[in-house]
């Protein structure tokens, strides 16, 4: 037996372990209280101008302890061509604009977009948290923080997560960052 196998398998005495459970105990306590202050985020909040990029929405509760039921986004024109991600037991509505100034993709013009997908029927239990996905391209233009209004549907009422950064309901916020000179547009993406 080495020594670090013997070190795994030597017990914690007994008030270490009962510091461990209390701990562990009130972190599940903070996450699971209604006052805990969670809320819908992006997991990858960064991005580069005119790349492709995958958006994961993370819902972590729903309201008032009741389950979610739909996920609206509203998504930035800066944004091409986003299409979401097929999730087991909810539908996908989408709808496009058109777009203020065409835009080329693939050397082909682009003259609408997605605006808005929602899942819905769906049922995500308040106990547990769930990701919903975008993919799509930035424009070459895009720059600055891109607001991503989302409204999460519930058994019981809903929540508008458009608000200011510092508010109680923030709007889902992608940071972008300008391209490299000479790179806009290289980003590759799966076809």
């Amino acid at each position: 037996m080495t020594t670090n196998e013997k070190t795994m398998k030597t017990p914690l005495p007994a008030a270490l372990r009962a510091a461990a459970l209390s701990a562990g105990l009130a972190t599940v306590a903070l996450l699971a209280s209604p006052s805990a202050s969670a809320h819908v985020t992006l997991a990858n909040p960064q991005a580069v101008a005119g790349s492709y990029v995958k958006l994961v929405l993370q819902v972590p509760h729903g309201c008032a302890g009741s389950a979610t039921r739909a996920i609206t986004v509203t998504l930035p024109p800066e944004l091409l061509v986003a299409k979401p991600m097929p999730k087991a037991g909810w539908s996908i509505v989408t709808e496009t604009t058109p777009l203020a100034q065409p835009a080329q993709l693939h050397g082909k013009p682009v003259t609408e977009s997605t605006s808005l997908i929602r899942w819905e029927g769906g049922k995500l239990p308040n106990e547990f948290f769930d990701e919903f996905v975008v993919f799509g391209k930035l424009t070459d233009q895009a720059q600055g923080r891109l607001a991503f209004k989302t409204l999460q549907t519930c058994d019981k009422g809903q929540v508008d997560w458009s608000g200011e950064a510092g508010t109680e309901s923030p709007a889902l916020v992608l940071t972008v960052e300008p391209a490299a000179a000479g790179a806009a547009g290289a980003a590759s993406h799966p076809h």
